[in-house]
């Protein structure tokens, strides 16, 4: 996000493929991230249970 920040206030502009490319990674991040969410809450289901 800084990159992209550090980017856009330098050129005062962001190309489309740029962008692009940003929210894929950002949708793929979010998408890890809960998978992550998942996984833990399943750790301490199985712990609970335990």
């Amino acid at each position: 996000m800084n990159q992209i920040a550090r980017i856009i206030n330098t050129e005062k502009q962001i190309s489309n493929e740029l962008l692009e490319d940003y929210n894929r990674l950002l949708s793929e991040l979010a998408s890890i991230s809960n998978e992550k969410l998942q996984i833990t809450k399943k750790i301490y289901d199985f712990l609970a249970n335990y």
